[in-house]
């Protein structure tokens, strides 16, 4: 009995020691939003341009439905492959103009299975670009996501 009470106490005292510890946390996606002077189908077409000299390959578009997706695959001097992907939202507004909404995150063969990948600078490099050539307006952070 003594053995399993002591067995007991040191799960106990072992959980509490891990859970105190501070946890990393990885910033995994970020999505912008602002406001674009252009109607949509102007702001359509110049975020394929931009994209494309950029060194995107849309993978999924819909000019009528404001959404294009692209990705860039690259490898990393320390990993296996990597790829760079960009989601953007083009939402009509009541006027001429439009919402520009980017969401880009970043995405590692193999590494994903030893935890979570953080976003490359060059993808926020790029959406920052984007945003600038297409959205020609101020870069607003809509929300940062992280996990554990």
């Amino acid at each position: 009995m003594p053995r399993a009470l002591l067995s007991a106490v040191a799960s106990v005292l072992a959980i509490s020691i891990v859970s105190c510890a501070p946890v990393p946390t990885w910033e995994t996606a970020r999505e912008y939003r602002m406001l674009s002077p252009t109607p949509l189908d102007a702001t359509y077409a110049c975020v394929v341009s931009v994209t494309d000299s950029l060194g995107y390959t849309v993978r999924a578009s819909d000019r009528a439905g404001g959404f294009v997706r692209v990705e860039r695959y690259y490898v990393p001097y320390v990993h296996w492959q990597a790829r760079d992907l960009i989601n953007v939202s083009i939402l009509p507004r009541s006027d001429t103009r439009t919402t520009l909404r980017l969401t880009a995150w970043t995405e590692e063969t193999h590494r994903d299975v030893f935890g979570p990948v953080d976003i490359s600078t060059r993808v926020l490099v790029d959406a920052a670009q984007l945003a600038t050539h297409c959205g020609g307006g101020p870069i607003t952070v809509w929300s940062d996501t992280a996990r554990a």
